[in-house]
């Protein structure tokens, strides 16, 4: 319940903030590729708070703070900027489909709300999936490309190429209908976090649901967000409302741990990039991790760092003032 309080004020204080702006201060769908402009210098100046990497497609979402606003804080409504190569173009929200997922055969699925796309053998998306009743946020697949989804409070949802399966408080074990998020880790097991309820395991059709007094600090009041899959197989959370020191955890191979990642703090952002590394966003301190061990990174980048992700050779870290990219 308090969850969904809280999604409710943020996406009331989103839709405010973006729709208020003066017009005249928007960035326009456009194809900046064929100017002389390279992406970095699009980006100069606007908040990068979402990088996600696919096929070495890079998907950045952005905005441009409302210098001429009436009220500080406001700001032009976000965009969505695919770079492919040295190319790049606009989206709004409206006309984008969502980050691609892929499966074990390399087709690739975009999606959001109530419709999921598939891309067909000319690399075009067409429909396949609409859903009447069932609204989503995330979805995932498992290795043998079923998908997994969770919804806007109407609990999850399992695609088995046939039918669809939504799951809720009153057909199965899922706790509640509120879901913080939803992994499938590397031996095809899916973990559900339900709002302030323990964790949801799902094994070969097996639920289980794993009570709050078996994790570490977890409290009457807790409850766990992520979960973040690394490429070690171990699946981190976040825990609200620790009774320990530690707000954060690591499950590996069904053990817990207690982790700080960075520097541990209630307000350290967890990112997971392209390539499974497991990134810990302090304000301007980042740091990855590796071989057990938390490694800074030497980004040198001076604004507050939001978002990080990486490929072979780049990191990719959005601030709130530009985009940055740095050799590894």
């Amino acid at each position: 319940m308090i969850m969904k309080i809280l999604l409710s004020i943020i996406l009331i204080l989103f839709i405010t903030i973006f729709v208020s702006c003066e017009s005249k201060n928007s960035i326009e769908t456009e194809d900046p590729s064929k100017t002389d402009n390279s992406y970095i210098d699009f980006f100069n100046n606007r908040v990068v708070f979402e990088i996600e990497i696919v096929d070495d497609i890079k998907y950045i979402c952005s905005y441009l703070p409302c210098d001429t606003c009436s009220h500080s804080g406001e700001a032009t409504p976000p965009i969505w900027t695919i770079i492919t190569n040295s190319s790049y173009s606009n989206y709004t929200f409206e006309e984008f489909l969502g980050i691609p997922k892929k499966d074990s055969k390399g087709k690739l699925y975009r999606g959001e709300f109530k419709t999921l796309y598939k891309q067909n053998n000319n690399g075009d998306y067409e429909l396949y999936l609409a859903f009447d009743d069932f609204f989503f946020q995330y979805f995932t697949l498992d290795k043998l490309d079923n998908i997994w989804f969770y919804g806007a409070y109407a609990g999850i949802a399992y695609w088995d190429k046939t039918n669809l399966h939504v799951y809720n408080p009153q057909n199965s074990l899922l706790p509640v209908n509120s879901v913080n998020g939803i992994v499938v880790d590397n031996s095809d097991i899916v973990w559900v976090c339900p709002d302030g309820v323990g964790l949801l395991k799902i094994e070969s059709g097996n639920w289980t649901l794993i009570p709050g007094s078996d994790i570490p600090g977890f409290t009457s009041s807790s409850y766990l967000t992520g979960p973040w899959l690394d490429n070690e197989n171990n699946i981190w959370f976040k825990i609200y409302d620790s009774d320990t020191v530690a707000n954060f955890l690591r499950l590996t191979d069904n053990e817990w741990h207690l982790a700080s990642p960075g520097k541990g703090m209630t307000n350290t952002v967890l990112k997971i990039d392209s390539k499974g590394v497991l990134w810990a966003i302090d304000y301007d301190l980042l740091t990855y991790f590796k071989n057990n061990e938390w490694v800074i990174f030497d980004s040198g980048v001076g604004p507050q760092i939001i978002t990080v992700n990486s490929d072979d050779s780049l990191v990719y870290i959005g601030t709130e003032n530009g985009l940055f990219v740095r050799p590894k």
